[in-house]
């Protein structure tokens, strides 16, 4: 199976689009894997862009992450979509609406390469875990490895852990992340962010993400970060969050639950990709 692979980064982040619309193809996880093991060919996600799937929609969506597995959401591939989207004159219009597993994207263009995604926090779901109880600020205090972490929990289609407390020395990003994975607090995995309130309206983040490991950026991380913080009422909406090579711009509506996230999206390059 031939395919080209359109590469784009929100910022730092690297998703792989696939067009669906004009290329008579499906795509399965176990592609998806192989695809991601083909030479010159590296991503943390991978978007299938998929005709409607009702009238009242523009466009809808599959998110694979770099291991195969699903993902429900992918708030920089969702801006990256919308580039796409942009750059190829797929649709002419300047606004968007995507169904995904996780619920609908509302995506729109703004000015200065800057793209938005607009959402609902679905708080009608559940992430499977065994954490213990609450405390009084809605935390979980959880121990890893003999380490006692500090942190909120919320799923927006992908599970999110977050942490604002300052890393022991000598522990990693990537080893809390690991040992989180598959562990007896989180059974199918988490998205593991550490972050630090900077002001009453900035985070600075690192994500780990199950399925991909550390990423440069996490749209769905910089969301749950915000959220957790707002509703603790540590920091105020909207909320700029930092990474390494750029920021996400948060704006979260407490009472109707609807979450925007602007940023900028990069196309990379395109790849004619061939898999057996």
């Amino acid at each position: 199976m031939e395919l080209n692979l359109y590469i784009y980064s929100g910022l730092g982040n690297i998703i792989a689009l696939v067009d669906l619309l004009r290329e008579d193809l499906s795509l399965s996880p176990e592609e998806v894997v192989k695809i991601a093991e083909s030479e010159g060919v590296e991503f943390d996600q991978l978007i299938s862009i998929l005709p409607p799937e009702s009238p009242d929609v523009d466009l809808s969506a599959e998110i694979y992450n770099a291991d195969g597995s699903i993902a429900k959401n992918c708030i920089n591939g969702a801006r990256c979509l919308t580039k796409f989207v942009v750059d190829e004159e797929l649709i002419a219009k300047n606004e968007l609406s995507v169904t995904t597993l996780g619920g609908l994207w509302s995506l729109k263009v703004h000015q200065n390469g800057e793209y938005s995604v607009k959402f609902t926090n679905p708080d009608n779901l559940e992430i499977k875990n065994n954490l213990p109880p609450e405390t009084a600020d809605h935390k979980h205090i959880i121990s890893v490895e003999g380490n006692e972490i500090e942190i909120g929990v919320i799923d927006l289609g992908n599970p999110h852990a977050v942490s604002f407390e300052e890393m022991v020395d000598g522990i990693s990003l990537r080893y809390l992340g690991e040992a989180l994975q598959n562990s007896d607090w989180f059974p199918e995995g988490v998205n593991f962010g550490v972050g630090k309130i900077i002001s009453s309206n900035e985070i600075d983040l690192r994500v780990y993400e199950r399925g991909a490991g550390e990423t440069l950026a996490c749209g769905s991380g910089a969301c749950a970060a915000a959220l957790i913080a707002i509703e603790d009422k540590t920091i105020e909406t909207p909320v700029k969050v930092n990474f390494e090579k750029g920021s996400i711009f948060i704006d979260y509506n407490i009472e109707s639950k609807e979450i925007l996230a602007k940023g900028e999206a990069e196309f990379i390059k395109q790849i004619n990709v061939t898999i057996q």
